[in-house]
């Protein structure tokens, strides 16, 4: 039995978000090989015999500003973490672990504060973020937040390549993500994955005219993709189909996504649901308009996972090119009106098959076996 810790920006025993599943399941991952001390901005949870404990926080310091920024050598890391989570990750360095796995490219900054106090560093990608904010600083109008978002992603390659340089293990989420980051030995593959308990067959039929969106709603590739889906896409479709109703479900949603449930007819914004189970169970399709992002898209295995169909731009399914044909429209991202209506008009029942997949293919016991070897030599 060994001893881990796990530093992450977001940690929740029922997540909701797939950031925060994919944490838990690494977290998972580590306890089924001994204890675990899992640190977060919002606290401290100890994960031994199998029992969950909440540890109380310590109080933020003031720290802020460039010190903060300096800290974590990049300013997504000093947003996600800030001085709460140093704080925390200050009273659990003071005993020594066997493996710790910093998690999210952003915290890397603190690697080397972690490497004392572990005998192996293991970092957790789950994007290549440097890639991801070069997209949205080529994406956006605003010179000042261009500037901004071009001076992260410099800040995120730079800590790539500390990773490849002290040559830390690393996970990734996808094959294309581990080819486009340096390092030797190259990256392991942990796919995206979905907990056994939420793969569940629905007993009747889905409604076919029911689409939903779920995801991180203040994530920017989300919002991004959801407004250009609103003003090319979604009222062409109540045209066709007056009877069709869009639900957008998902943590912390911006104004500008809450905009969306007043401007489009037929839509509703659900905000921070405690569980998607009950949505999932309600809708038909799950439809994904992403522009922009990487890793894999853990919004389709859910929708799969619940027996829905399922609709995507090409973005929005990269990573996942493996999924059966019959169970994803998968189209170029001009072509998602004519591929969502085809689908509208002609639903499929997918619900065995779909939920058959997933279980053999893509839950976290399975996709996060090469985390396990990595342990394993740690």
């Amino acid at each position: 039995m060994g001893r881990f810790l796990l530093v992450t920006k977001e940690y929740s025993e029922a997540p909701t978000s797939g950031g925060s599943q994919r944490t838990l399941a690494i977290a998972q991952t580590l306890s089924q090989r001994g204890d675990v001390v899992v640190v977060s901005p919002d606290g401290t949870f100890r994960r031994e015999q199998g029992m969950v404990a909440e540890v109380p926080p310590l109080p933020p310091d003031d720290l802020a500003g460039w010190r903060l920024a300096w800290a974590y050598r990049s300013i997504s890391g000093a947003r996600a973490g800030g001085t709460a989570l140093l704080r925390n990750l200050e009273r659990a360095l003071q005993q020594h672990y066997d493996v710790a796995v910093v998690d999210h490219t952003c915290l890397v900054g603190i690697a080397d504060i972690v490497a004392r106090h572990a005998r192996r560093v293991v970092v957790s990608m789950h994007n290549v973020e440097s890639t991801l904010m070069a997209d949205r600083a080529k994406a956006t109008r605003n010179p000042k937040d261009r500037a901004a978002m071009w001076l992260e992603a410099r800040l995120l390659r730079r800590l790539e390549h500390v990773v490849a340089r002290h040559q830390y293990p690393t996970i990734v989420v996808s094959g294309p993500d581990a080819a486009t980051l340096p390092g030797d030995p190259p990256p392991v593959v942990c796919r995206n994955g979905v907990f056994p308990a939420r793969i569940v067959m629905p007993e009747r039929p889905l409604p076919p005219r029911a689409v939903l969106f779920t995801g991180a709603l203040d994530w920017e590739p989300n919002v991004h993709g959801l407004e250009w889906f609103a003003r090319t896409t979604w009222p062409r479709i109540r045209e066709l189909f007056p009877d069709a109703t869009l639900t957008i479900a998902g943590r912390r949603p911006s104004e500008r996504v809450r905009r969306l449930e007043r401007e489009l007819a037929g839509t509703t914004v659900v905000a921070d649901p405690p569980d998607m189970q009950p949505l999932l169970a309600t809708h038909g399709l799950g439809v994904v308009p992403l522009l922009e992002g990487g890793g894999s898209r853990l919004k389709i295995l859910e929708y799969l996972a619940a027996g829905l169909d399922v609709v995507s731009t090409a973005s929005g399914a990269s990573g996942l090119e493996d999924v059966p044909p019959e169970l994803i429209d998968r189209c170029p991202d001009a072509a998602i009106f004519e591929a969502l209506a085809h689908r509208l008009r002609n639903p499929r029942d997918n619900r065995a098959a779909a939920t058959a997949w997933v279980r053999g293919t893509y839950t976290w016991d399975i996709t996060m076996e090469p985390l396990a070897k990595v342990l394993a030599n740690a």
